[in-house]
């Protein structure tokens, strides 16, 4: 499984692979509260007016002399990123061609599209009563992948529920969550059912979230995340402008011809679409929707 942080150190790898533009660093030399307006670097010649970066928030500078560098009043969590406290001896970076709050932005947006392809997955369980027709569900269910029920005796199995209905529009006065299962099996009172369900994946938030673990995506989708975002990201620049190097450059004509952007873009999008395909057959094929019959 991938972090946030990961996933957006490897999108940044592979964005850095189609140009030669390189980011502009150096460090705090000393630690920040999220309130400072003023900061010691290690090298003030490496910055200048305008924006740059420390962790995942985007600062603008006003001025630098020497090693000191004071920013804009409002200079702090610029373009919806969040003001924080910074430890000394984290990275700056001058005018990041792709700031690390875009692209966490961008994978959060990426995962919501693989999700309406490849779902999160999840499990409910209930005690079934015999006086009871339906039961309610988490507010996140989307569908339903299978029902099955706790069979008693030694053998520990788990039988198939074949007739049930899901309710989206339950009664939230009997339902809260306003999602509902009915279930028509013969299953014997007292034993513990189990719906294994669909849900939209969640958004990352924090660094060290997980795609498996906090989104609900499988091992597998990491590329598919990389590629997506990746696509996103560099259709907003013209590479023509930048220079170009590493073997993926040698996509770019000498000349580098206006538009070279939209072309790593297509290419980028057509590998996210190859691998979300191949990811999205593999989901089918471990997940098979359970066969079911409704009153």
């Amino acid at each position: 499984m991938a972090t946030f942080d990961e996933l957006t150190d490897d999108v940044l790898s592979m964005l850095r692979g189609y140009v030669r533009s390189q980011d502009v660093v150096t460090y705090l030399a000393s630690g920040i509260n999220a309130t400072a307006t003023s900061l010691s670097v290690g090298d003030g010649s490496l910055l200048g007016q305008g924006r740059a970066e420390i962790g995942d928030e985007i600062i603008y500078i006003q001025s630098v002399a020497n090693n000191s560098v004071t920013l804009q009043p409002w200079g702090r969590g610029v373009d919806g990123s969040t003001a924080a406290t910074h430890a000394q001896d984290v990275r700056v970076t001058y005018n990041p061609l792709f700031p690390r709050h875009y692209v966490k932005r961008a994978i959060n947006d990426t995962i919501r599209q693989i999700g309406a392809r490849i779902p999160a997955t999840d499990k409910t369980t209930f005690t079934f009563n015999a006086a009871k027709a339906a039961y309610s569900l988490p507010a996140t269910v989307e569908g339903i992948l299978q029902v099955s029920w706790d069979e008693p005796g030694a053998a520990a199995r788990w039988l198939p529920v074949r007739k049930f209905r899901l309710d989206k529009s339950a009664n939230t006065t009997e339902f809260a969550t306003g999602k509902s299962i009915d279930l028509y099996d013969p299953i014997v009172p007292g034993r513990t059912v189990q719906v294994l369900y669909t849900k939209n994946p969640s958004d990352l938030s924090a660094g060290s979230d997980d795609h498996v673990t906090d989104a609900g995506l499988p091992l597998a989708t990491r590329d598919v995340i990389v590629f997506g975002t990746a696509a996103r990201l560099v259709s907003g620049i013209d590479v023509s402008v930048l220079d170009p190097s590493s073997v993926q450059a040698g996509f770019f004509d000498e000349r580098r011809q206006p538009g070279s952007a939209a072309g790593v873009a297509r290419t980028l999008y057509a590998l996210f679409q190859t691998r979300l395909a191949e990811e999205e057959a593999r989901f089918r094929v471990e997940n098979p929707t359970a066969v079911h019959f409704e009153r």
